[in-house]
């Protein structure tokens, strides 16, 4: 039963964070905010490794 416990208290936060960039992936698809406010999660993703060798 403790392990359980563990599993759930290391599960509950990478679960909330996939839950939050689904939302936030979907506010900026539907269109509830500009790009140029806050861009999509793939976005920022896409960003970052096409210009990883830019910001090292």
């Amino acid at each position: 039963m403790k392990k359980l416990k563990n599993i759930g208290n290391k599960l509950a936060p990478i679960v909330f964070i996939i839950i939050l960039l689904v939302l936030w992936q979907c506010i900026v698809t539907i269109g509830g905010i500009e790009k140029y406010i806050m861009p999509a999660p793939t976005d920022v993703m896409q960003t970052l490794v096409k210009d990883f060798k830019v910001m090292i």
